[in-house]
């Protein structure tokens, strides 16, 4: 998979800091998917947070509605 644009040059930043860092290759790949992955998983778990708290604003609009 080919990237572009600000994705290819985030990967190029982090693997950069690991070569500088690490001196290694394979450790700084191994660490350019690590950061991916957590970053990844993060937005996942901010987006169910954002969901769920759209979800219970919802509920309560629809419960301010109610005919009683």
């Amino acid at each position: 998979m080919e990237m572009h644009g600000s994705d290819a040059e985030l990967v190029r930043r982090i693997r950069l800091y690991g070569l500088r860092h690490l001196r290694d290759r394979e450790a700084a790949e191994d660490l350019v998917q690590n950061v991916l992955i957590v970053t990844l998983e993060a937005l996942r778990a901010e987006g169910d947070r954002l969901a769920f708290f759209g979800r219970r604003a919802g509920e309560r609009s629809e419960s301010a509605n109610a005919p009683w």
